[in-house]
C-alpha cells in the first residue's frame, strides 16, 4: 500500500507530457521576416507634380513631371510563415507615409503586394512565402534635392486562430535630384539692317548672321541668339521645346518670326557641375516697305528632363 502513490505520480507526470507535445504540434507561431526594404531609386522632379509607380516585381514607372534617373530601386520584400493552411493577413499598410528630408510634401500610398489580385491576404504553405510589395510615391513640383526616407512596421495576422506577430520594420527610401533651372542670360537679337524689299534675317544658335539678298546688316549693330543658364542634377538629360508656330514682333509695324532652333552640341545634358548653357536662334521675316524702328516681342521655351 505504500508504493501506490509513487506509481500514481509518475503516471501523471507522463501523460502531463505528451498532452503539451501534442498541443506544440498542432500551432505555429507566425512570423514575417524582413527581406528587402523598398527604393524608389533616384528621380529628378521639374516644377509640375510627379508621380514613381513600383510594382511588386521592382519595376518603377514614372508620371507627370517625374522622371527616373537611376540609383538601386527594389520592391518590398518579405516572407510568412505560420500553421500550414491557416489564413494570414499582412497588417499596418500606411494609407499615406509622409517621408522626412530636407523638404516637400513627398509622400508614400497605394500599396499593392504579389499575393492575390495585388491584396494582402493568403494561406500559410508548408514552407515559408516569400511576399513583394510595391507602393506609389508622390512628389510636389520643384522638391528640395536630397534622401528621404520614412518607416513602415507591418504586423502578421493569422485569421484562422486569430494572433498577431511582432512588428518587422522596414525603411522606405527615394533620393531627389535637383530641380531643373533656367536663368536667362540674353535675349535674343537680330541687330540692325538696311531693307531694300522683302527679305530675312537669321541668327543661329552658334552665334552666326546671314541675311537675304533684299537687306543689309549693319556690322556695327550687335546681334546674338537668345542664352540660357540652365542648372539641375549633374549628367541629367533634358529635352527643349521650342515655339512651333510663328511669333509677331510688334513696333512701328509688326515683323514675323519663326523658324526656331536650339543648340545641341555638346549634347542635351548638364555637366558634371549640373550647369549647361542653351542658346536659342530664330529667322524674321521683314516686307518690303517695312518701316524703320524698333520691334520686339517674347516667346516661350520650355525645358524639362527627359
Amino acid at each position: 500500500m505504500l508504493s501506490s502513490p509513487p506509481r500514481l505520480q509518475v503516471w501523471l507526470r507522463t501523460l502531463g507530457l505528451a498532452v503539451l507535445c501534442g498541443l506544440g504540434s498542432l500551432l505555429q507561431a507566425q512570423v514575417i521576416t524582413p527581406q528587402a526594404n523598398p527604393n524608389f531609386g533616384k528621380v529628378l522632379e521639374n516644377a509640375t507634380t510627379g508621380t514613381v509607380v513600383l510594382s511588386p516585381l521592382g519595376t518603377p514607372t514614372a508620371t507627370g513631371g517625374t522622371t527616373l534617373f537611376g540609383g538601386a530601386v527594389s520592391a518590398m520584400a518579405f516572407t510568412v510563415s505560420g500553421t500550414n493552411g491557416n489564413l494570414f493577413t499582412i497588417q499596418n499598410f500606411p494609407g499615406s507615409l509622409s517621408l522626412s528630408g530636407p523638404g516637400g510634401n513627398v509622400s508614400v500610398d497605394t500599396w499593392v503586394t504579389d499575393l492575390g489580385g495585388g491584396g494582402m491576404s493568403g494561406v500559410f504553405g508548408p514552407a515559408p512565402t516569400t511576399v513583394h510589395a510595391g507602393a506609389t510615391l508622390r512628389l510636389p513640383g520643384s522638391p528640395i534635392a536630397g534622401n528621404y526616407t520614412g518607416t513602415v512596421t507591418l504586423l502578421l495576422h493569422n485569421d484562422t486562430a486569430n494572433t498577431t506577430s511582432v512588428g518587422a520594420v522596414f525603411t522606405v527610401s527615394v533620393n531627389v535630384g535637383n530641380a531643373l533651372t533656367a536663368i536667362l542670360i540674353n535675349d535674343l537679337d537680330f541687330g540692325s539692317f538696311v531693307v531694300q524689299g522683302a527679305g530675312t534675317v537669321q541668327v543661329r544658335p552658334n552665334n552666326t548672321r546671314s541675311t537675304s539678298a533684299n537687306l543689309t546688316a549693319i556690322p556695327q549693330a550687335g546681334f546674338q541668339p537668345g542664352t540660357v543658364l540652365l542648372s539641375g542634377t549633374p549628367g541629367a538629360g533634358f529635352s527643349v521645346t521650342l515655339p512651333v508656330g510663328a511669333v509677331t514682333l510688334t513696333g512701328p509695324g509688326s515683323i514675323s518670326m519663326d523658324t526656331f532652333q536650339s543648340s545641341t552640341t555638346p549634347s542635351l545634358a548638364l555637366n558634371g557641375a549640373g550647369n549647361s548653357i542653351l542658346r536659342v536662334g530664330a529667322t524674321v521675316h521683314v516686307s518690303a516697305g517695312q518701316p524703320q524702328g524698333l520691334y520686339t516681342g517674347s516667346f516661350n521655351v520650355t525645358i524639362t528632363y527627359n
